[in-house]
C-alpha cells in the first residue's frame, strides 16, 4: 500500500522531533554521568552552581568567610586578601548576584547548612 505524501511528511517530522528529543536526553545523562552537567540555573544566579561545587570539594581551613551581594561577588579577590591579611586558611566568596542586606542572613544559613563538615 503506497502512503500518501502528507502522511510520509507527517511521520518524517515525528520521527524527527522523536529523534531530537532521544538525542537531547541522551547529551544530558552522558554529561552527567560524567560529572560535566552544571547545576540547573534555577535561579538565574551562581548560588547553585557554587552549592554543587561546595558540596563535591568542601574547603579545608576556611579563615575569612565573605558574604554579600555583586559588589562581594566581583569585588573581593580572595588571594590578594590572604596574601596581604598573611592567612594560613582560605578565603571563601559566597557573594552571591542581586543580594539584599536582608537576605545575608539567610544566605549565611544556607551555605552553612549545604556543607556537611561546617555544620557545628
Amino acid at each position: 500500500m503506497l502512503m500518501s505524501a502528507g502522511v510520509r511528511f507527517l511521520i518524517d517530522v515525528g520521527v524527527g522531533i522523536g529523534a531530537l528529543i532521544l538525542d537531547l536526553t541522551l547529551m544530558y545523562v552522558v554529561l552527567d554521568q560524567t560529572g560535566r552537567l552544571k547545576a540547573p540555573p534555577l535561579a538565574n544566579r551562581l548560588s547553585d552552581e557554587k552549592l554543587r561545587y561546595l558540596r563535591q570539594k568542601p574547603p579545608d581551613q576556611v579563615e575569612v568567610l565573605l558574604l554579600g551581594s555583586s559588589t562581594t561577588l566581583h569585588g573581593i579577590d580572595g588571594a590578594i586578601l590572604r596574601e596581604q591579611l598573611r592567612l594560613g586558611g582560605d578565603v571563601l566568596n559566597l557573594g552571591v548576584q542581586d543580594l539584599r542586606v536582608s537576605h545575608i542572613s539567610f544566605l549565611a544559613d544556607v551555605f552553612l547548612l549545604s556543607i556537611p563538615a561546617w555544620r557545628t
